[in-house]
């Protein structure tokens, strides 16, 4: 009797971006050797993005919507669909942006064979792609020191840091394919099975949107677990289509001091004084960002 393949529900989070939703669910459910299942969540969205979805999905008993009573962010939209699937029986999930393209029609079945064989394995992401290039920046870090946070907070102090190496993103040379092990991965594409899910908890929803994979990565570590990146293989990711066409450049970088705050208070206990410095170089962040935006602005009219 054949094997009988692997039941895997892919979850992917709407908001007011219908038409990138419904693109990314026609690529995965061209998917091969598995048994799959996906979860749209709407997460409340005002432009009529549930109704769009459920007419584009009535014919497709793979697809299952929902939609939430408010817009609670990353975390919180998630979550819905964690509870919704609670009860039920499958052995891996994926969590995917709704973003995300998938051009390898095997690769779900790749990743969860890969998945089998890694130890103590809690979640394993591909390479995530932007334009065409392998984003080695978003796609997986160590878990943020204080340092770290201060080092990513100015450009001047990440150019800084990229170049004496003083940073929480990883540099792997183009001969590391194999899976490689990293404290947290992106949230916008990583496979689990479901007992680990289980066992996480899920998302924080004291974060609105940024640092929901640093937590995770957080709990996984103290749960003797283990996340892998593997460069082989790999999706396409429109970075932030979503998140830029809907907030401002200042309104994401506060939803990031926010997460970096709460991060680095509860889960790291940061002293006081060093959470101050961290609100103190928001600050001086905003400054910059005028800065660099008014002056060329200003030299064009001057010439």
């Amino acid at each position: 009797m054949a094997n009988a393949l692997p039941k895997i529900y892919v979850q992917i989070l709407n908001y007011q971006a219908w038409e990138d939703t419904i693109q990314c669910v026609q690529h995965f459910l061209a998917q091969k050797q598995v048994d799959l299942r996906i979860l749209v969540i709407d997460n409340a969205s005002p432009d009529g993005s549930y109704e769009k979805l459920e007419a584009a999905f009535k014919m497709h008993p793979q697809v299952e919507l929902l939609q939430t009573g408010e817009n609670g962010g990353y975390a919180k939209g998630n979550n819905v669909g964690l509870a919704f699937l609670r009860d039920k029986s499958f052995d891996y999930l994926l969590i995917s942006n709704n973003d995300v393209r998938v051009e390898d029609p095997t690769l779900l079945n790749t990743l969860i064979a890969q998945y089998e064989v890694l130890p103590n394995i809690a979640c394993l992401a591909p390479a995530m792609f932007v334009d065409g290039q392998e984003d080695q920046k978003h796609q997986a870090w160590r878990l943020p020191r204080f340092r770290d946070e201060v080092m990513a907070s100015l450009r001047i102090l990440y150019f800084i840091g990229k170049r004496t190496i003083q940073t929480s993103r990883y540099q792997f040379p183009a001969s590391a394919m194999g899976p490689q092990k990293v404290d947290c991965l992106s949230g916008s594409f990583f496979l689990g099975k479901k007992a680990v899910f289980d066992q996480l908890g899920g998302f924080d929803e004291q974060t609105f949107l940024y640092g929901e994979e640093t937590i995770l990565g957080h709990k996984i570590k103290e749960l003797g677990l283990q996340n892998y990146l593997w460069r082989a293989k790999h999706y396409h990711h429109d970075q932030g289509g979503t998140t830029t066409r809907l907030h401002s450049l200042l309104q994401l970088q506060r939803y990031w001091l926010n997460s970096t705050l709460y991060y680095q208070a509860h889960y790291r206990k940061l002293a006081g004084w060093k959470l101050l410095i961290l609100k103190f170089l928001y600050f001086c962040w905003v400054l910059e960002t005028l800065l660099i935006q008014i002056f060329p602005k200003r030299t064009l009219r001057n010439d």
